[in-house]
């Protein structure tokens, strides 16, 4: 009977949002996987061949019971053994392992995360649910970065447009706030106001855009949804790829026009 030990997956069923709009750790899919883990009289040999067959870089290691995080090991923690002595088991080469709740807000949780490499997250049960190691906190902060720059893309390439063909007057007199906040030319619009602008035929007319005028209010529009449904946390990522390539190929359409 092996002393390693299989914690099982545990699905949250509520939403990774908080109430209050911030982001929780269990946006991270890693906070809610199978893991595996090890107690503290595991040999050594047996830890090993966990973390290369699972390609696990640590490893909780766990009560008994299996309901206690005592710790974790590593192969940092195995190497700062190995050269101190001759460990044999997971407990001589344990080190303290801190935890977060799955709904607790991710940005509190990012420090400890950065300063270990990795956090334990439990469920609102208080059982094992997940880990977050900082290539995971990596790889979801670029699928939460990415449609902002994409987005953003778009709105300059669509700015540079209306700046070359308008004056910045005609461009800050369209402006909500322009004026107030002291912006010049296509910089004072928001994509709601250069939507506007541009569904006019006189301004679309001096575009000089061979494309119907509805079919590209309409496409900017669309970006301008998104964008505003991001900023709001109301899009996943996975969801809005088609919508994304949208992004993408008006960016690319308009940059022709310059």
């Amino acid at each position: 009977m092996t002393d390693a030990e299989q914690t099982s997956q545990w699905t949250e069923d509520d939403t990774p949002v908080a109430s209050n709009g911030s982001l929780e750790v269990a946006v991270i899919p890693s906070a809610q996987c199978e893991l595996v883990s090890v107690k503290r009289t595991t040999p050594l040999p047996e830890v090993q061949a966990l973390m290369i067959r699972y390609d696990y870089s640590q490893l909780p290691v766990m009560s008994s019971a299996g309901n206690e995080l005592r710790g974790a090991i590593s192969w940092e923690s195995i190497a700062r053994a190995s050269v101190a002595g001759s460990p044999s088991k997971a407990n001589d080469c344990m080190r303290v392992a801190r935890r977060v709740d799955l709904h607790s807000d991710l940005f509190s949780a990012i420090p400890a995360i950065i300063d270990d490499g990795y956090v334990f997250v439990f469920s609102n049960r208080g059982k094992l649910s997940g880990i977050v190691t900082t290539t995971d906190l990596a790889l979801q902060f670029n699928l939460l970065a990415r449609p902002f720059l994409q987005i953003g893309e778009c709105e300059r390439q669509l700015r540079q447009l209306l700046d070359k063909t308008f004056a910045s007057t005609e461009l800050v007199d369209a402006s909500r706030y322009g004026k107030k906040n002291g912006d010049t030319g296509a910089a004072a619009m928001t994509l709601g106001e250069i939507k506007i602008f541009l569904s006019k035929p006189d301004n679309w007319k001096k575009l000089g855009v061979t494309l119907p005028r509805e079919v590209v209010v309409d496409w900017v529009g669309e970006v301008g949804d998104l964008r505003n449904r991001i900023a709001h946390f109301k899009s996943d990522a996975d969801d809005i790829h088609d919508e994304l390539l949208q992004v993408r190929t008006l960016t690319e359409w308009v940059r022709t026009l310059l």
